[in-house]
């Protein structure tokens, strides 16, 4: 692997550049490749040398990676703190799309923590340096829109789903199409809009078969 190979030829920064990299592949929830044990040690190799080396991009990158997999573990103390992490080191660089993630992991800490008016005040602010950037905002509107939908409003969180589904930079992203597309639907279901589900989703829908049809 390129791993190894830099390992072999003594390139440890540029290998721990590539376990950030690559654990990032098996760090995002919801996507075939997801394997969170796999990208936490991919991680964990990553700042044995990092840690020990001047801040970059990198670095950033990482800390907010190692939060998003605490914050899946529960470790809410933790995902914290390396969130906040992530956030200095990409303020201190001016690095705005992984402020950004690294703020996202932050407000899922705060809203798990039941501080909800600090973490969807953080969802704002994450949103609107992804979109100053230029980079996806899916970090943000899929966690939102998710726990806007668990406090009972549905319409929240379909603004939030519909916030990156309308921007351009999702307009070629399959990926996010699909997940945030699926889940803007499910929140016509939740507000009792069957007629805009059928309309949507055709009646060979297996919700508006059981719900509307009858096909118990």
């Amino acid at each position: 692997s390129a791993i190894a190979l830099y390992e072999s030829i003594g390139c440890f920064d540029e290998a721990a550049e590539m376990h950030v990299r690559v654990g990032g592949c098996f760090a995002m929830p919801g996507q075939p490749l997801y394997n969170g044990a796999l990208a936490n040690d991919h991680f964990q190799r990553a700042k044995s040398v990092l840690s020990k080396r001047p801040e970059t991009i990198s670095s950033g990158m990482l800390y907010a990676r190692i939060a998003l997999i605490e914050h899946q573990r529960i470790d809410l103390v933790q995902s914290a703190a390396d969130a906040r992490r992530a956030m200095e080191i990409c303020d201190g660089l001016g690095v705005q799309d992984w402020w950004a993630d690294a703020a996202a992991v932050s407000a899922m800490c705060l809203v798990w923590s039941g501080k909800l008016k600090e973490g969807f005040l953080l969802f704002d602010r994450a949103f609107e340096a992804a979109v100053s950037a230029k980079s996806t905002g899916i970090a943000m509107a899929w966690p939102a829109g998710a726990y806007s939908g668990w406090l009972g409003d549905p319409r929240a969180a379909r603004a939030w789903f519909e916030l990156e589904l309308n921007r351009p930079v999702t307009a070629h992203a399959a990926f996010r199409l699909q997940v945030l597309s699926s889940m803007s639907d499910q929140t016509y279901f939740e507000e009792g809009q069957l007629g805009e589900v059928l309309r949507r989703k055709g009646s060979g829908n297996w919700g508006i078969r059981f719900w509307v049809a009858g096909e118990w």
